[in-house]
């Protein structure tokens, strides 16, 4: 999923799949032995969910990322109960997808050869305080009365401690 929606991200707009939520069923999955193939199958909006437009392409992206990773955590008890936090055992799977997306583009020559090198350099600036006030804001922009702003204020310590460590890689 990561993967899918990384491709889709605009490095230049900041345009991505919007909303999008494991429960809303707009990714299936089939899973045979330990191939698992996974698609996209609805895509409510595309536009930009952050500006303005002379953002850092780097901060711009760091956002997105942070926000693709609370959100792949969301999930319903079997599709329907309810509202579920996955363990970190996501964020891994989550990244790695994010970043096979950036290196695959950069192959195909839409991104500049250096960008991963310096974009990697940034990440590694960051320190756990920027990405707790990051997270912290993604987590305010969520409606305060829908049912994901209680599950992400409940675990957004813990999401922070177990991403910290896979973003500075």
């Amino acid at each position: 999923m990561a993967y899918i929606l990384t491709c889709y991200y605009d490095l230049q707009t900041f345009a991505q799949i919007h909303p999008w939520h494991l429960a809303a069923g707009d990714f299936i999955a089939r899973i045979e032995g330990d191939r698992v193939e996974v698609r996209l199958v609805a895509a409510r909006q595309y536009g930009p969910l952050i500006g303005p437009p002379d953002l850092r392409v780097e901060e711009a992206l760091l956002f997105f990322l942070l926000n693709l990773t609370l959100r792949i955590r969301l999930d319903r008890l079997d599709g329907v109960g309810d509202l579920a936090w996955a363990d970190k055992g996501c964020l891994r799977p989550a990244v790695a997808g994010f970043d096979q997306a950036l290196k695959d583009r950069q192959q195909t020559g839409e991104l500049p050869d250096k960008f991963l090198k310096g974009y990697q350099k940034f990440l590694t600036r960051q320190a756990e305080d920027d990405l707790e006030d990051r997270l912290s804001a993604l987590v305010d922009s969520v409606e305060p009365s829908g049912p994901d702003f209680p599950v992400m204020t409940r675990n957004l310590n813990r999401h922070l401690k177990e991403l910290f460590p896979l973003i500075r890689k």
